[in-house]
Formats: C-alpha cells, structure tokens, sequence
C-alpha cells in the first residue's frame, strides 16, 4: 500500500548503511517540528535489523520528493522482513554490477542509472515518536546485556 504522508508523530528511524547490511547505524527523529536526529546505535546484519524494526513497530519506509520546505513524503506499507529483504537484493544487485564491469562487459541503461541507497528513512504507522525512542533505547539496551 502506497500513501503519501506526512509522519508527524510518528517514531521515524534513518538508517545509514556503512557495510551494506553488515553495519547499519540508526538515528531516531527526537521530536515532531525540526528534524532533530539523535544517534541509537548501530546494527551488525539482516536478522539485528529486521529484529529492530520489529521490536520498534516499524512497518513503513519513506521516499521523500520535492523541496525541503515543501517536501512530500511518500510512504510504503512494508513489513520489516519485505524492508529488509529488499535492501538485501539491491545490494545484492550493486555486487552483480560491479562484477559485471569488472568482466568488461557493458551495461545497459537501466544498469547504468542504478544506485545502491546510502540510507534509508523508515517509521511506524502506530509508535508515537516518545515511545518509539523509548523501545530502541531497550532494544539497545538488552542488545548490551547479552
């Protein structure tokens, strides 16, 4: 499902992909006016991302358009395994590409217009931005004590 948005209160998380999905840091909006970003923590693989944004009530990510003052922000119903899944293989395809032009072969233009994401911006339909900073400071948390 594909609504535009705009995630007032919602928890919003931005993850900043270092290693693909081999290190992942997370940033939380702390408030719902600016757009304070605070630092969580970092995440090390598929399973420990897919575990947060489970844990967080994450089940949207964000494509944002247009200027920032009038910026719309489109939202796409996913659960964490699909967001996870689906960096998983654009990352997967970025490898294949590069291989590919290792080989001396030729891309298309489809190939050639491709990009992996730096990050990504995902947030909950139902966490409030309080409680949602409350869950991944736990997460992180029991992620320590273990």
């Amino acid at each position: 499902m594909v609504e535009t948005i705009v995630p007032n209160d919602s928890l919003r998380l931005f993850l900043t992909f270092l290693d693909e999905l081999k290190q992942v840091n997370v940033l939380a909006a702390t408030n719902t006016i600016g757009s304070q970003l605070s630092t969580m923590g970092a995440v090390r693989g598929k399973e420990e991302l897919r575990d947060l944004l489970d844990a967080t009530g994450v089940d949207h990510y964000i494509i944002c358009s247009g200027e920032l003052l009038t910026a719309i922000f489109t939202a796409y119903e996913k659960t964490p395994k699909q967001i996870v899944d689906g960096l998983e293989k654009e990352f997967k395809r970025a490898q294949e590409l590069q291989l590919k032009i290792l080989r001396g072969e030729t891309l298309t233009d489809e190939e050639r217009s491709f990009t992996v994401r730096p990050y990504l911006h995902v947030c909950s339909s139902s966490v409030k931005t309080d409680d949602g900073l409350e869950r991944v400071r736990a997460w992180f948390r029991r992620r320590q004590i273990s």
